[in-house]
């Protein structure tokens, strides 16, 4: 039963850590007032980030009839439900880009989080995993 809804779980746990990002953001906006916005920023790209994509899964998961959310790691691409699948996390993955360097996402995160990063560190850092990823993703496909 888990593995079946595992995708769907997962809007929960982005709704979770929305939560917790606002509660961790809490004693630097008690000093900060204006803090709250990138607060709220950071926690709605979190329910997005990890909402949606986690909803698509598992409806193509429900629709296809997969039981398990391994169903990702397959590479039949002529599988129409596959095809959508990797179209979901190939979408995420470019939102995450995205959000990098077209917004100022790092900048909200970084405002509210006790980690000390340099922001160029952290774009580059997620960006050069996500590029490996695509790397990985289209050297797996013969």
């Amino acid at each position: 039963m888990i593995i079946k809804y595992f995708w769907f779980a997962l809007i929960f746990v982005g709704a979770a850590n929305a939560l917790f990002i606002q509660r961790r953001a809490k004693p630097l906006i008690v000093k900060q007032p204006e803090l709250q916005a990138h607060a709220n920023r950071v926690s709605y790209t979190l329910i997005l980030m990890i909402g949606i994509p986690s909803a698509l899964l598992g409806i193509i998961q429900l629709m296809a009839g997969y039981e398990s959310p391994f169903y990702i790691f397959s590479d039949d691409l002529s599988n129409p439900y596959l095809l959508a699948a990797w179209i979901v996390m190939t979408g995420l993955r470019l939102f995450i880009l995205w959000w990098l360097w077209c917004t100022t996402g790092v900048e909200s995160y970084l405002a509210i989080t006790p980690i000390q990063i340099n922001k160029r560190i952290l774009r580059w850092s997620i960006t050069v995993i996500i590029l490996a990823w695509f790397l990985v993703v289209l050297s797996s496909f013969h």
